[in-house]
């Protein structure tokens, strides 16, 4: 099934932004440039969102239903996590351009809003603060 994507409006976008606890003491001018790059996708559930051991390029948002976090181990296949509506991911591979850690697959029909590499490092290299949010957000996984 095709994953479908429209422009997300960048209002509805800095609401999102300013609700998550990683960008909540970002200056507004650094997050409206940041909102000003994501678009709404809708995954139906069972859609793969990031692969496992693929280059990462993008961030997500969840915006609408929950998507689970599954890691490859020897003895298989483990789901990690559910991450629902406000959670990030995604950032680590974008921030790094490496391989995903985990395979992020939609649990129910779901919206994220996605913002490509590009965007996401235009607005990181002009906002230490937003750097340093990031990598705060990061200490979940340390």
């Amino acid at each position: 099934m095709e994953v479908s994507s429209t422009f997300a409006d960048p209002g509805e976008v800095m609401a999102l932004l300013r609700a998550s606890t990683v960008f909540r003491d970002v200056p507004e001018e650094d997050l409206a440039a940041l909102a000003a790059g994501f678009v709404a996708r809708e995954f139906p559930a069972g859609e793969v969102a990031v692969r496992e051991g693929e280059r990462g390029h993008e961030i997500f948002l969840i915006t609408a239903g929950s998507f689970d976090v599954f890691a490859s181990e020897a003895s298989g296949r483990h789901r990690l996590d559910t991450l629902g509506a406000g959670a990030i991911f995604g950032e680590i591979a974008a921030l790094t351009g490496g391989r995903r850690y985990a395979t992020v697959q939609a649990a129910v029909d779901s919206i994220a809003l996605v913002n490509e590499e590009k965007n996401f490092h235009e607005v990181l290299r002009a906002s230490r603060t937003l750097s340093e949010a990031i990598l705060r957000s990061l200490d979940r996984y340390a």
